[in-house]
């Protein structure tokens, strides 16, 4: 028996004991150092800190493609809203229906892979989700949803809820977009012009800042604003007063013509003669919007706000300065409506350029 096995079986001659204590303050003086070494003890922080942001990675990367897979595996999919249902109703047949009565597309129940009723809130009629065979005929029916414009049906993409929330956000930014230019009092570099004798509804054309400098079109009354980009200005003189965001209703009031425009929850009554003289500023409008954009003030501004962020002193200070250099021209006089009209406006923009 050698002499380690010797003193495990005899346990009197202390060896075992000492050897404890031994170990103990060995492992106590370990610790101590260890605890109140800071750079090793940070060091330590760092490679765990390390090990769970690569761990996190990961996770962040197979969400990522798991989500990419369940949303290409409803790329055939649509979601269909407001639809009344019957009891002996085939879902087939009502998807077929729509398509021809309201989308005018000639689709048959071959072209459905399958398709049920989805659970609703109680009192309205349950959603539809169907999905097509070829992503072509799906592509067909939701380009065509713009046509049920006006009716309680709706179809929707079959999003993940990822996506949805995505989607949700972005449909709010661009609700609060319209609704920031529809309160827009004053555009840049605007022209208005009176469209009849009493002078309670006129038409401008300038530059707005709230939908990043690009050319807009009001149509305006006391309470009322009706916008139009620069491409539904030019639908809406093309079909004369039909265009997807834009809906004009004839009628008669005490025998007086009237047409009521409509556009994004806002309404403007005018009478024919006023409505014409529309589009007797047709050409004058379309050559405003021309010079507006062949300004490309949208470079300019981001120029001089770059240019500020190498400079000393408070924004509006160094804007003039910069300004000063570019007497007469007509974007240092659009730049100073925006000083004078919406100065916060330009400070945000500063400070997210910053931050980029």
């Amino acid at each position: 028996m050698n002499l380690l096995a010797e003193e495990e079986a005899d346990p009197s001659n202390g060896y075992r004991a000492r050897s404890k204590a031994e170990q103990e303050e060995l492992i106590n003086r370990v610790i101590e150092k260890v605890l109140t070494n800071k750079t090793f003890l940070e060091k330590m922080l760092n490679a765990v800190h390390d090990a769970l942001s690569s761990r996190d990675q990961k996770i962040k990367e197979l969400e990522d493609r798991i989500e990419l897979q369940e949303q290409y595996s409803r790329s055939n999919n649509l979601r269909i809203f407001g639809v009344p249902e019957s009891q002996a109703e085939k879902v087939e047949d009502v998807i077929v229906k729509i398509c021809s009565d309201k989308l005018n597309l000639n689709i048959s129940t071959a072209d459905i892979d399958c398709c049920h009723r989805l659970k609703g809130k109680e009192g309205t009629h349950r959603p539809i989700i169907v999905r097509f065979c070829q992503r072509s005929i799906r592509n067909d029916v939701y380009r065509a949803k713009n046509k049920l414009k006006g009716t309680k049906t709706v179809i929707r993409e079959d999003l993940t809820k990822a996506l949805k929330q995505y989607d949700n956000f972005i449909e709010n930014a661009l609700q609060m977009r319209e609704d920031a230019i529809a309160r827009e009092k004053q555009l840049i570099g605007q022209s208005s012009y009176f469209l009849n004798k009493s002078g309670s509804k006129w038409l401008t054309v300038g530059l707005s800042p709230a939908a990043g400098f690009v050319p807009i079109v009001q149509i305006k009354s006391v309470n009322a604003c009706i916008f139009f980009t620069q491409e539904e200005w030019e639908e809406f003189c093309k079909t004369e007063g039909c265009s997807p965001n834009h809906q004009m209703e004839a009628s008669s009031y005490r025998d007086i013509q009237i047409i009521r425009l409509k556009s994004r929850g806002q309404q403007i009554v005018l009478s024919t003669e006023t409505y014409n003289n529309i589009y007797h500023l047709q050409e004058l409008i379309n050559q405003k919007i021309s010079v507006l954009t062949s300004s490309d003030f949208v470079s300019f501004y981001n120029h001089v706000l770059k240019s500020c962020a190498k400079m000393d002193g408070d924004l509006y200070s160094n804007i003039i300065t910069l300004l000063a250099t570019h007497i007469n021209s007509q974007n240092t006089m659009y730049m100073l409506e925006v000083l004078y009209i919406t100065y916060n406006t330009v400070f945000l923009d500063f400070e997210i350029m910053n931050c980029c």
